[in-house]
């Protein structure tokens, strides 16, 4: 009988600390439902809470990444370098152009090609600010001086070049003398040397060009550009007002007119 009594007694405390351990930690498993519902609860509540914070974490990380992305455009657009003097956009795309023959004596004759837009009457102040050097006076407002804008200047060698080939082209004397044109080929060479277009233009018979018999490379290709519709604009804006009369030696009052105001 004795053993007996001792594994009664070691049961009961085997019992009272597997209650104690029940209403500790498992409650599904003690036997009573009141607390395995208390404890459903709870670990239902817990999951709730972590599916929450789970939901929140992911809106933060997707709202960080997203407003990254919108900073770092609008850093690209608002910082995109501007140029020094009329502060012309650097990035405004436009598609690389192969023209009609039809349409090639419209674009040369339009009035943003004119050999007088880039002749600017440059006040004193713009001239200070922009660290520019002196310059001719104008004749019709001394404190202002006159300008080139170097653009213009290209496109006015580009006219010669191509009233040459022209009238090569078609048996015609030459009106141009061969001095004025090798400067205009050397400008042309300088520009192109100081603003190097680093766009890669595809090749062959692809895209736009799938059909051509003679493929040009990049066409209706986008590249970035300067925003010649500001530079137009401005250019109008200071004009000096000349109008050109002819290859004429002497002051600027007879090789020019004044042509507004």
């Amino acid at each position: 009988m004795r053993p007996s009594s001792t594994y009664e007694k070691f049961r009961d405390v085997t019992d009272a600390e597997s209650s104690v351990e029940s209403e500790d930690g498992d409650a599904l498993l003690s036997g009573n439902p009141q607390k395995a519902i208390q404890a459903s609860k709870f670990i239902l509540r817990a999951f709730q809470l972590a599916l929450l914070v789970s939901l929140i974490c992911n809106a933060m990380f997707i709202f960080h990444v997203a407003f990254k992305q919108k900073r770092e455009y609008d850093s690209v657009d608002q910082e995109s370098p501007l140029t020094d003097f009329v502060e012309l956009r650097t990035d405004i795309l436009k598609p690389i152009l192969e023209l009609e023959e039809s349409l090639y004596d419209p674009v040369w004759n339009s009035p943003q090609m004119s050999n007088e837009l880039g002749i600017v009457a440059l006040d004193q102040d713009f001239i200070k600010e922009k660290n520019l050097p002196q310059a001719m006076r104008y004749p019709w407002d001394e404190s202002k001086n006159i300008y080139v804008i170097s653009f213009h200047h290209s496109i006015h060698c580009l006219r010669y070049l191509r009233q040459s080939v022209l009238e090569s082209h078609t048996g015609r004397n030459q009106s141009i003398e061969l001095g004025h044109l090798s400067h205009c080929l050397n400008v042309l060479r300088e520009d192109m040397f100081c603003y190097p277009d680093d766009t890669p233009r595809y090749t062959g018979r692809l895209h736009s060009q799938a059909d051509s018999k003679h493929p040009a490379a990049g066409i209706d290709q986008n590249r970035k550009c300067r925003d010649f519709d500001k530079l137009f604009e401005w250019s109008n804006e200071h004009s000096a007002c000349y109008t050109d009369v002819g290859d004429m030696d002497g002051d600027p009052k007879a090789y020019y007119k004044k042509d507004c105001i």
